[in-house]
């Protein structure tokens, strides 16, 4: 955000889209452009679900729709911690 504001301060310029690399593709950075600055980003989201680092992957957790919740490798339910809040105007 701070490229963008200085950008607005020397420029005069506001985007109204923005393309970066994956780089800038963490959950927070597109975010923050809708919601704070109203900037549609055209950000590539980070593939993080190969992990090999020991960790589990993204595609070793199972979804059931049914019941909206996901079963670790281990087969215990994940009990999420916290509700995401959704941009506003969607419900």
């Amino acid at each position: 955000m701070d490229m963008i504001h200085r950008t607005w301060e020397c420029f005069g310029l506001y985007p109204e889209k923005l393309v970066a690399d994956t780089a800038y593709g963490s959950a927070v950075t597109p975010n923050c452009l809708v919601e704070s600055a109203g900037i549609e980003p055209h950000i590539p989201a980070i593939d993080e679900s190969g992990r090999k680092d020991g960790t589990f992957s993204r595609e070793d957790f199972a979804y059931d729709d049914a019941t909206d919740s996901d079963t670790r490798p281990d087969g215990k339910e994940l009990i999420p911690t916290a509700v995401p809040s959704r941009p506003s105007g969607q419900q």
